[in-house]
């Protein structure tokens, strides 16, 4: 009759996970057999001591011929930064074979970086105007691992074609100017993504001017001779005495015909040539 004694048998031989830096810990179960006959009494530890590795008592036990237990191995991300990090689990259970097994443990953190193309969104343009202006706000990942994020903003005349995805992506935010007045307006576009742990403020600044023409000489007097064949001209000065730009289009009362408008029109300063005929 042949005893074979007791035979320490630990499965999986590795562990091997993966979490983001900003989620919860993870969990490993090792399978410590006695795969032989007699018992066997065994030790877990920790070779290198790593904090970020735990193992669930018990970590001692006895076991009988063909018999098992598990180990619970906890994986935890807290205070690490992204990167690869190593220990053994050392299973001991004195002079036997398969004694001591020695399971690597390896665990990758990954810690996803929140990148956005835009600094801030400023606009000027004239009050009670229907201008809009549109941006493209462009979502990238540093770093590794899944990037998700949310948008939010404030105001009614900042609009969000979308206020959620991943990473690559996009953002196109568009500004009505409507009926507002002359002002600043201001806003945040707010980026966030809870696997970078962080938040992107984009501020949004709208500025409304009121342009006012101003025209000068307020009035042209002029004259000439009965039969006379010579046209008289005057220049009128458009400016624009206040905020933002002044776009002006000149145009002549109906049945005028003594009178013609050259110039081409535009935005203000310039001028307006008056031709006035006697004939």
């Amino acid at each position: 009759m042949v005893t074979t004694g007791p035979v320490l048998s630990v499965t999986p031989g590795t562990v091997n996970d993966t979490v983001l830096a900003t989620g919860g810990p993870v969990t490993a179960t090792l399978t410590i057999a006695n795969t032989g006959s007699g018992s066997l009494t065994w030790s877990a530890s920790k070779v290198l001591g790593a904090t970020w590795l735990r193992l669930t008592p018990p970590t001692t036990g006895t076991l009988g011929g063909g018999t098992n237990t598990v180990l619970i191995d906890t994986l935890s991300p807290t205070g690490l930064t992204a990167g690869t990090y190593t220990d053994t689990v050392l299973v001991d259970a004195g002079a036997i074979t398969g004694s001591p097994a020695k399971i690597p443990v390896t665990f990758t953190v990954q810690q996803p970086v929140l990148i956005v193309s835009l600094d801030s969104v400023v606009h000027s343009g004239n009050a009670g105007s229907s201008a809009v202006f549109v941006d493209t706000v462009r979502i990238s990942r540093g770093g590794t691992g899944l990037l998700t994020w949310t948008a939010t903003k404030d105001s009614a005349w900042v609009h969000l074609s979308k206020t959620s995805g991943g990473a690559p992506d996009a953002i196109i935010d568009t500004i009505l100017v409507g009926a507002r007045p002359a002002g600043t307006y201001r806003d945040t576009i707010r980026i966030v993504s809870p696997e970078a742990g962080t938040t992107k403020r984009i501020p949004v600044i709208l500025r409304l001017q009121q342009p006012v023409v101003a025209v000068t000489p307020s009035s042209v007097t002029d004259s000439a001779n009965v039969g006379s064949t010579v046209a008289r001209t005057d220049t009128l000065h458009i400016n624009n005495s206040g905020a933002g730009s002044l776009n002006w289009s000149a145009s002549l009362a109906p049945n005028v015909t003594w009178l013609s408008l050259s110039g081409s029109p535009g935005l203000a300063p310039s001028d307006l040539v008056l031709t006035l005929n006697s004939t």
